[in-house]
């Protein structure tokens, strides 16, 4: 992803790199005369540097415990802003509050979720869903990109509030899953996506449009399985968009039947295994 124009960097709602920075840089201003002062002569002087020096105290305690703030409400999740939008205040509160949210729904469902989470918020237009603004995609073992397009009319906030978190969960379980398995072959992939819709459906409560499928789903399935794996499906962005995906699903679906399981607890399982348990004869 590209990261060209202005970056900002959000450590939690309300708390940005930049504004530390700039506190950082008056505190250190403030100690610069703090010391300078110890050269003045006289009383007055004496004065004004006892002055300078509660003020320093004070910014250096305000610090601190804006410091301990953002580590409190951050646990977890760092998030970093990038691209030639520049995000307001706002959207950048709005976007950490609901990645922190998420990541702690998500942890109890994949305890093996890397401790610390990156979350890169990129504006653009490339590998964005149509009907969400957005996308996303993972760098494993520890990172989400969430691409939105700044333009839109329904403008970033809107865009966030309505489907970050569900493609947090979808691309929280890509981590964890490709951490442990990563996806190498055509079913790998198929397999992948298919648990994290399932994931993103029945633990966020999402309803995708690539999680449904229709009747004749066992004839995509059995096209995928007899293609080479490192093949690729015939129209899978035009009429039949999204094959893999809805595919996967629908085998993620006949497994967790059958094996009584959730999308969860199949994050580690092997492709071979889950796609032999959803063929199995009911």
């Amino acid at each position: 992803m590209g990261t060209s124009g202005s970056t900002h960097k959000s450590l939690l709602p309300g708390c940005t790199v930049d504004n530390l920075d700039r506190s950082i840089t008056f505190y250190e201003a403030i100690g610069f005369s703090v010391t300078g002062s110890q050269r003045l002569q006289g009383q007055r002087h004496q004065r004004v540097a006892a002055q300078v020096a509660a003020t320093h105290l004070g910014l250096c305690a305000v610090l601190l415990l804006g410091i301990v703030a953002c580590r409190d409400t951050t646990v977890g999740v760092r998030t970093q802003f990038f691209g030639n939008y520049a995000f307001t205040t706002t959207e950048r509160r709005v976007i950490a509050r609901i990645a922190g949210d998420a990541v702690r729904e998500v942890r109890p469902h994949l305890p093996a979720l890397s401790r610390q989470i990156q979350l890169r918020v990129q504006s653009g237009k490339d590998h964005i869903i149509a009907e969400l603004g957005s996308g996303g995609t993972v760098l494993p073992p520890d990172t989400v990109v969430w691409i939105v397009d700044a333009e839109r009319p329904e403008g970033v906030t809107k865009i966030a509030e309505s489907y970050l978190r569900q493609t947090l969960f979808r691309e929280l379980h890509h981590l964890v899953r490709s951490a442990t398995l990563p996806p190498r072959t055509l079913m790998d992939h198929v397999i992948l996506e298919g648990l994290a819709t399932a994931f993103e459906r029945d633990v966020a409560g999402a309803g995708p449009p690539w999680g449904r499928y229709s009747d004749d789903v066992e004839k995509w399935v059995e096209e995928l399985l007899l293609l080479p794996p490192d093949g690729s499906p015939k129209d899978e962005h035009g009429g039949r968009r999204w094959i893999r995906h809805r595919a996967g699903t629908y085998l993620v679906d006949q497994a967790m039947k059958r094996l009584n399981r959730t999308a969860a607890e199949l994050v580690a399982v092997p492709t071979e295994e889950i796609v032999q348990a959803a063929r199995l004869s009911p």
